[in-house]
């Protein structure tokens, strides 16, 4: 049920990257519902599309370097991408750490930076980057409702796993 609206996405992401070329926006939700339709169908499905999520990160990247949500699907796709094809966590870190220096009150991103250390064996700095999302409390819905509660639950669950 959900599938069509995420090809829905898609379509309307492209139809305003072809009206403004230039649109990071029009190119992140294009993006983004690509993705989704690609996990909705499945892995050969999402490997297929892989390479178009890749060159539509670029894409946003070339059109502006310092597009925080740009930067976190780069860290991101190079994070959840098997190593075989193409993933890297050194580029991923890299790219949080960017986005940081440009966002650093941005709780999902230390989020993300706190899982990829910890799939390293980063531990400590993993937890520290845990603090970080639990010292912003900020005063967001998707903050007090997503990534606060996850951040807890993270820091038990490696605070008990040392």
């Amino acid at each position: 049920a959900q599938l069509p609206l995420f090809q829905e996405g898609v379509a309307a992401g492209r139809r305003a990257a072809s009206i403004d070329t230039n649109s990071t926006e029009a190119l992140l939700w294009t993006m983004a519902n690509l993705g989704r339709t690609a996990e909705l169908k499945g892995i050969l499905n999402a490997v297929g599309v892989a390479k178009e999520v890749r060159r539509l990160i670029d894409r946003m990247l070339a059109i502006d370097p310092n597009f925080v949500a740009a930067l976190q699907a780069k860290a991101n796709y190079y994070w959840e991408m098997p190593r075989l094809l193409g993933g890297n966590t050194d580029v991923s870190v890299r790219c949080l750490e960017k986005a940081l220096t440009l966002k650093p009150r941005d709780a999902s991103l230390w989020r993300d930076l706190a899982r990829i250390r910890r799939a390293r064996g980063e531990k400590a700095a993993a937890m520290e980057c845990l603090r970080k999302v639990l010292e912003l409390n900020l005063d967001d819905p998707e903050y007090r409702i997503e990534i606060r509660p996850e951040a807890e639950h993270l820091a038990r669950e490696w605070g008990a796993g040392r």
